[in-house]
């Protein structure tokens, strides 16, 4: 019998402690962490019920009535809700990983073009000038080499054309949030193949259709910019100006001002 992996809300748990309390308290981070391991879960669940014909073929499982309703319930697009990185989150990309490389093993055609999922994680939360600046990581949920079958395997379930093609490209960037911990439509990051002696922190609109808000970026002030670029500075030394998420070619510098 396989063990659904809960969040505890009433025990903050690696790293939740290190939040400010009014965005742990405000923020939708706790659920969207559970979220994040409820359909890690699922897959899971497919993954092991999935066969393979004679001819070295991925062949679809019996969908019980209760996976489809969680299927459906699942997010319109394939980007895992944001989550803490904490034991569950690890544990359940472990057994995802163990069951797609046993399909790996026996299985004969590959997709090429597969685009590789990711998750992005919460690493911290710094507060800024009325409001909060998330840093935010991604990580594979399978190694690379593993990523056209799960690719595979989430065509089964019918989520074949809900991969974030938007989102293909990873790396180290933040999410700027208000004061009371709601996620906006803005992403800021430095660009990783430029030094110069003080890096600009650039901002650009992402993920509008997810936002809760759409922050009024143009009309901040220096103060404002100055404390956002405070708090995003220190992630040029760790985890370093190579491990951003590039600029894209609408991105404007947030601050320093040319």
């Amino acid at each position: 019998m396989r063990t659904t992996l809960k969040v505890d809300r009433s025990q903050p748990t690696n790293g939740y402690d290190n939040l400010p309390k009014t965005y742990l308290r405000k923020s939708n981070i706790l659920r969207e962490t559970q979220e994040t391991i409820d359909i890690l879960n699922l897959l899971v669940e497919i993954a092991a019920e999935t066969g393979v014909t004679q001819h070295g073929e991925m062949m679809a499982p019996h969908l019980s009535s209760s996976q489809r309703d969680r299927i459906l319930a699942s997010p319109s697009v394939w980007v895992p809700h944001i989550g803490l990185a904490n034991p569950l989150l690890r544990e359940a990309c472990e057994r995802l990983d163990h069951e797609v490389k046993r399909l790996d093993k026996v299985i004969v055609y590959r997709n090429e073009t597969a685009i590789i999922p990711f998750i992005t994680v919460v690493r911290g939360v710094s507060p800024i000038l009325r409001g909060y600046l998330e840093h935010i990581d991604t990580e594979l949920i399978v190694p690379e080499e593993r990523a056209p079958i799960l690719a595979m395997l989430l065509k089964i379930v019918g989520w074949d054309d809900t991969l974030d093609r938007e989102n293909s490209q990873w790396g180290y960037h933040y999410h700027y949030c208000n004061k009371y911990g709601s996620r906006s439509d803005t992403v800021l990051t430095f660009n990783p193949n430029k030094s110069v002696k003080k890096d600009p922190l650039y901002w650009e609109r992402h993920g509008e259709g997810h936002a809760k808000f759409k922050a009024n970026v143009p009309k901040w002030g220096n103060k404002k910019r100055e404390s956002v670029y405070d708090a995003a500075f220190p992630g040029l030394t760790k985890p370093g100006r190579t491990a951003f998420r590039s600029p894209s070619k609408e991105a404007e510098i947030l601050w320093p001002e040319s």
